[in-house]
């Protein structure tokens, strides 16, 4: 990850985080996000609607806001 990104991330403190249903259908919710070390981070509960969404097909689509 550049700098110039990493900045723009750390000045946004959060995001958009979309995930897919089953059928498709996509659900966003905002999101804080943490880069550290050329990656971007986020927490949620293990047991949350995007924490399973995720772990059934891994598909998600990110926008980045302040």
């Amino acid at each position: 990850m550049s700098p110039d990104l990493e900045a723009a991330l750390r000045r946004a403190k959060y995001m958009y985080l979309t995930t897919y249903g089953p059928t498709g259908e996509p659900g966003t919710v905002p999101t804080w996000l943490w880069p550290h070390d050329g990656a971007v981070y986020f927490t949620t509960q293990r047991a949350s609607l995007k924490a399973r969404r995720i772990q059934r097909n891994g598909r998600v689509t990110v926008h980045v806001g302040r």
